[in-house]
């Protein structure tokens, strides 16, 4: 039988001078698990990072780019230890990966009156919505050009 083996991960936050607590504390811990799991012959084939790479638009968290600069670092790291190709990363953003100083409200309200037909045909063919509401994910889209 053949097996697939995922390691997931979510709501990384990693903002010290925000929450109160290390996450590197939690991270490091993770990275040395797979290296000894390795060693061990039990290695993701894929992994799975949902959503909260970064806490977002916080003062004492510093600029965006350089949460994710931090995200990358780590992912590159994890991916190394655990031999998972970039091809076997899949990222999806959570609500705090969203630029909220970019968030206008009347997109805001302009989606909140589409059916889903409308917004599906918008992220379909990028109409002259989509650069509006495609900002607020810049740098998400950056940092996943990078990874």
């Amino acid at each position: 039988m053949k097996t697939l083996t995922w390691l997931h991960i979510s709501d990384m936050h990693s903002c010290p001078d925000h929450t109160g607590w290390d996450a590197s504390l939690i991270l490091d811990k993770l990275k040395a698990d797979l290296d000894r799991f390795k060693d061990n012959g039990l290695v993701p084939d894929i992994i799975f990072v949902t959503g909260d790479i970064m806490y977002g638009a916080k003062t004492e968290c510093g600029e965006i780019a350089g949460q994710y600069d931090a995200a990358q670092s780590f992912l590159t790291e994890l991916r190394e230890i655990s031999g998972v190709s970039a091809e076997n990363l899949f990222l999806v953003p959570g609500n705090h990966d969203v630029d909220i100083e970019e968030i206008l409200e009347s997109k805001t309200d302009w989606l909140a009156k589409q059916d889903i037909s409308q917004i599906e045909d918008m992220l379909q063919h990028e109409n002259k919505e989509w650069p509006g509401i495609a900002r607020r994910l810049e740098e998400y889209r950056t940092f996943l050009a990078n990874e």
